[in-house]
């Protein structure tokens, strides 16, 4: 369970959607939310923005908060949560799509 992890300090890092009074936005040609969007596209690289084939939390934040304010007319803002500021966290870089 999430909070159990947050509480225990282990380096837990938990991105949001939206700020806790905005709405989440759908993306009919996407076929997800904006946020998720916006996600799946930096893991495929667009947050990797020292590309050096990994994804940093802090980059991916930038990333999906970016482009998900651009794609929603600044009406939704992804935040991120995490109980260790210090602890690192980063994801491979995926391949392309097929």
């Amino acid at each position: 369970f999430v909070t159990a992890d947050l509480g225990a300090g282990i380096g837990a890092v938990v991105l949001a959607s939206s700020r806790g009074g905005e709405a989440s936005y759908e993306s009919d040609p996407d076929r997800n939310g904006l946020f998720t969007a916006a996600l799946l596209a930096g893991l495929r690289g667009a947050a990797d923005a020292d590309a050096d084939g990994w994804v940093a939390a802090d980059e991916m934040l930038r990333w999906t908060a970016g482009e998900t304010a651009r794609r929603s007319g600044d009406l939704q803002h992804p935040t991120i949560d995490r109980d260790n500021p210090v602890a690192g966290l980063r994801l491979p870089v995926l391949p392309p799509r097929e």
